[in-house]
């Protein structure tokens, strides 16, 4: 999932749903540097104007594999029918051999991925790490390994925040 989709210019039209008082802004480079106090904190779904986003064609096979993890992902289980299927439409399909780095610690974070195969490694370095340590793969606090049906990539988005933690292949 592209964050750019959670938010729209000032000058286009919202949602018939959204409410008058509210204001959708592209975060400039000084917010992108200003974390969220919560991962619930100003994340309303239901402002989503899905006729901005972008649609990838998708086979029922694929449809039959991402709206499962989508109906039980807690960003998106709360959404109908309609909104799951504009969603999955929106997802891009990507794919990545061994070693390669999905998402690298202290990178900004600009997509979620939610992996229908294979498994990826994650590695967490330890508290305070600067990201360009040239130690940094020596300072590693704990890896774990996920599987399909996973999803990750969402903290920085939520929290307005830097990777906190390294993602590859595996």
């Amino acid at each position: 999932l592209n964050p750019n989709m959670f938010r729209t210019a000032q000058s286009l039209p919202m949602s018939k749903n959204t409410p008058s008082s509210f204001k959708q802004v592209i975060p400039n480079r000084e917010s992108m540097n200003q974390k969220r106090g919560s991962v619930f904190k100003k994340i309303d779904m239901s402002v989503l104007d899905f006729s901005k986003i972008h649609n990838y064609k998708k086979t029922d096979k694929e449809m039959r594999e991402i709206l499962p993890l989508l109906k039980g992902n807690f960003l998106t289980k709360n959404l109908n029918e309609v909104e799951l299927t504009k969603l999955a439409c929106a997802m891009k399909p990507q794919q990545y051999l061994k070693k390669e780095v999905l998402i690298r610690y202290g990178d900004v974070g600009t997509n979620y991925f939610i992996l229908v195969r294979g498994n990826v490694k994650i590695s967490v370095p330890t508290k305070g790490t600067p990201a360009n340590d040239p130690e940094l793969s020596n300072k590693i606090a704990f890896t774990k390994y996920m599987g399909a049906g996973s999803g990750f990539g969402e903290l920085a988005l939520l929290y307005n925040d830097k990777r906190s933690a390294t993602i590859e292949a595996v």
